[in-house]
């Protein structure tokens, strides 16, 4: 018996193709796209494999429903519902945060993505934040500590293996002090890391990326 061909989530410019089957939107598969598109990654959601894409040509696009609005629809599928949830970008900033001699400041949380691993200070902005104000209420927050930040050293778009996209941005910052007060429920320990020991523990490749900068920026 020949595999079901997979869904397929397009999108252009907040707008996504779906086809109505009695009376329900929902995501087509693949033989049932009417236009050639670009394929991005294909992921596994809801036990379906669901292809990511853009259309190369666009019919009837100003009559797609957007994106923004299949939450509130009654209509739509449950897949689809999930691939454009998949689809909008998770957007996280931190901080690379050093004393003047060089070691770095890594937290181990208590929950989210990197529970139990050392991280760099930071999270997910909340609504409303610019990428600086994030960085600097979840310090502030988590460990107790007001803190400044410089520039802006990197910046980071990834889709993870559960095929969520992550923006996330990377600052250099100094703490004004080391009066820690940690966030009991979030935050289990903090510590300060020579660059290259952090740059071996820290749990994510963007945190990686900012310490391994400051290192070569100190070789150089």
């Amino acid at each position: 018996m020949p595999a079901r061909a997979p869904a397929c989530f397009l999108d252009h410019d907040g707008r996504v193709f779906l086809v109505e089957e009695h009376g329900v939107l929902r995501l087509p598969r693949r033989d049932e796209v009417p236009f050639p598109f670009r394929e991005k990654r294909t992921i596994e959601l809801r036990g379906t494999r669901v292809v990511f894409g853009n259309p190369e040509a666009l019919h009837g696009h100003d009559e797609w429903p957007w994106k923004d609005d299949l939450p509130f629809l009654g209509n739509v599928e449950p897949l689809a519902r999930t691939a454009s949830n998949v689809s909008m970008a998770r957007v996280v900033s931190k901080g690379v945060f050093a004393r003047p001699g060089g070691e770095v400041l890594l937290v181990k949380p208590k929950v989210g993505f990197f529970t139990g691993r050392w991280s760099l200070p930071g999270g997910y902005l909340d609504y409303g934040e610019s990428p600086e104000e994030c960085v600097l209420r979840e310090v502030e927050e988590e460990l107790g500590v007001p803190g400044e930040l410089g520039r802006l050293l990197h910046v980071e778009s990834e889709v993870v293996a559960s095929g969520i996209h992550f923006l996330s941005f990377l600052y250099e910052g100094t703490l004004r002090h080391e009066r820690f007060a940690l966030k009991a429920d979030e935050i289990e320990a903090v510590r300060w890391f020579p660059l290259r020991d952090a740059a071996r523990e820290v749990g994510s490749a963007l945190g990686r990326k900012g310490i391994d900068q400051l290192l070569a920026e100190r070789v150089a």
